[in-house]
């Protein structure tokens, strides 16, 4: 898939950001690389997603995971 056209541009704060990065680091980087580009197919950094063009899909994604795909939620 191509980068996701259809995301929606948010503002997030200092705060928003350092939390997600620390979730990310912890339960994220270890399959999808501390750049997000370690999964085929899949750049975080780019907005580049197999299954996802909106940030509803994102979050609906890291919240349930990706059956059969090894994502777990």
């Amino acid at each position: 898939m191509a980068a996701a056209s259809g995301a929606e541009a948010q503002n997030y704060g200092t705060a928003n950001i350092q939390t997600g990065y620390r979730i990310y680091a912890s339960q994220s980087a270890l399959c999808h690389g501390n750049n997000g580009d370690g999964i085929q197919g899949v750049n975080l950094m780019r907005q580049q997603f197999r299954r996802a063009s909106t940030d509803a899909d994102i979050r609906n994604t890291v919240s349930n995971g990706i059956a059969g795909a090894g994502m777990p939620s």
